[in-house]
């Protein structure tokens, strides 16, 4: 149960990359039908990261919320005795309560909350586990999509000359990841090449806000 949700992840992945917005709300509504109970941590993150990553009505998106933060409690029960409904690895968990964090900020800038968007990223960035995932992980492709988070929702603040800012780093590594990973077959030899499909709509998104555009990415 706990991966039944990646294919599905995958095309909706495919599905922005190809900018058939059609095929990928599909995809959302499908996920949302099959796990929205949130009862497994792996897909329900898969699914409200789908709900954030594009615009949604808004059912969709509290939907999408209400998973998250869900995934995000449950990070705390991940492997006591007792909860065996949502077991699983400690690196599977880890990158579960990471994207659904993420998810939850999008959610929350998608219904114009803008201000506790930037709150919900600063409280786990001060986190030791947040810290690790970056230095031990790697999990380059969900930070920079919190990244772009903060982005939008400080330019919707005010904050420009932050946003324009962290825009810049934003750029910088996805134009990394673009170096090391420059064909299709090679990228997929990142198993997180999803969400760098979708970091890349959400970076053409914040370009787009800040009328910043460099172009097709």
């Amino acid at each position: 149960k706990q991966m039944e949700g990646e294919p599905w992840f995958h095309l909706a992945a495919l599905a922005i990359d190809k900018d058939d917005l059609d095929a990928f709300r599909q995809i959302r509504r499908d996920m949302l039908g099959h796990f929205g109970s949130g009862r497994f941590p792996t897909p329900s993150a898969y699914t409200a990261f789908l709900c954030a990553a594009m615009p949604a009505e808004p059912s969709e998106l509290d939907s999408g919320l209400q998973l998250a933060e869900r995934v995000v409690a449950q990070e705390f029960k991940i492997g006591r005795p007792g909860n065996d409904s949502i077991s699983t690895s400690g690196m599977i968990g880890q990158t579960s309560h990471d994207l659904s964090v993420v998810s939850c900020a999008w959610c929350e800038y998608r219904k114009g909350q803008f201000a506790k968007a930037i709150e919900t990223l600063e409280e786990v960035r001060s986190s030791e586990a947040y810290l690790r995932s970056i230095a031990i992980r790697g999990e380059e492709a969900i930070h920079l999509c919190g990244d772009l988070a903060f982005v939008v929702s400080q330019h919707q603040l005010g904050e420009k000359s932050a946003a324009l800012e962290a825009l810049s780093l934003a750029r910088q590594t996805m134009s990394k990841w673009d170096e090391n990973y420059p064909g299709t077959v090679k990228r997929e030899s990142d198993g997180r090449w999803p969400i760098w499909m979708i970091a890349k709509a959400l970076l053409r998104e914040a370009e787009a806000l800040i009328g910043e555009s460099q172009g097709a990415w």
